[in-house]
């Protein structure tokens, strides 16, 4: 049996609640595989934190050291549990529900235990002196400005100057029309598109700006053999291609050269299909692309 174990927390916080917390870790590193641990702790933040999840404790400032132990948990199929109890209980206290007798020793036993590995692990008088005066001095120091910026009179707020528009308006997108390659049109109030390669960004897109000032795709384009297209290129309204799809295009077809999926050119369900994640190619799939590599079309492409 081991027994009041001691040593040092690990990560740059430490604080009461990390060490109490990197004792259950170290229950649940020590504990065989498919064992059944109890652990009792007097910590009601981490007792209260494990029963929430992994999922809410990996959130928490000490989610590190949650991790690790609900790894250990997965890993060797332990069934775990921790329960509270208060703190510096005796006996003949009235104890809440689910606290035993032997809880209460349990827990008097390792105060004891920290009390002795404090004493062992305590700083040096030599060393904590200094880290003290300097301490106090820097909260001398604070207390001191925090008085004199106190006493100061206040400044008058007509002596402030306003400044003047610190960012000026950005202007319309319809200004940029005249620099693009694209055939841009309005489609509507909300919707610009390009009426050469049929892609289009809501005016409000974070990327349309940019979207504009790129070169067309189609410009100027060798439509007798496939060639690569960059994925930003192709978006219809607030639809995107799914990164996993690697796109070419092909005498105007936009596909892709992996699973055979492609645009369409009409119908609701324009950018459906490539939208999805890319996914081992069916017999379509298949036969779209060995049509491509002989230089056809599609079936079913007019």
């Amino acid at each position: 049996m081991l027994w009041g174990l001691c040593g040092n927390v690990p990560g740059e916080t430490q604080t009461v609640a990390r060490g109490e917390l990197y004792a259950i870790v170290h229950a649940a590193s020590l504990a065989l595989e498919g064992a059944v641990v109890d652990f009792v702790t007097d910590n009601l933040g981490n007792c209260n934190k494990f029963n929430a999840g992994r999922e809410e404790a990996l959130l928490t400032n000490n989610g590190d050291l949650f991790r690790v132990l609900f790894d250990e948990i997965r890993i060797k199929d332990l069934v775990f549990t921790v329960r509270w109890m208060p703190s510096h209980t005796i006996p003949g206290d009235d104890l809440p529900p689910g606290v035993s007798a032997l809880d209460v020793a349990g827990n008097d036993f390792a105060d004891k235990q920290a009390e002795v590995a404090a004493k062992q692990f305590v700083v040096s008088l030599n060393m904590s002196t200094h880290v003290l005066w300097f301490l106090n001095l820097a909260s001398r120091i604070q207390r001191r400005l925090v008085h004199i910026m106190c006493s100061l009179e206040a400044r008058k707020r007509s002596d402030l100057v306003k400044p003047d528009n610190i960012l000026p308006k950005q202007q319309e997108i319809e200004a940029l029309f005249p620099f693009s390659s694209h055939v841009l049109f309005c489609d509507g109030a909300k919707f610009i598109k390009c009426a050469r390669c049929c892609c289009s960004f809501h005016r409000k897109d974070p990327y349309a700006r940019h979207w504009v000032v790129q070169d067309c795709p189609n410009l100027n384009s060798d439509l007798d053999r496939p060639r690569p297209l960059e994925l930003e290129l192709v978006h219809i309204g607030n639809n995107i291609i799914h990164h996993s799809h690697k796109v070419n295009t092909f005498k105007g077809l936009v596909y892709c050269r992996k699973c055979g999926s492609r645009v369409s050119h009409k119908g609701t369900a324009f950018i459906k299909n490539v939208a999805k994640p890319c996914a081992p190619p069916n017999g379509y799939g298949l036969d779209c692309l060995k049509r491509i590599r002989k230089g056809q079309r599609p079936r079913q492409v007019g």
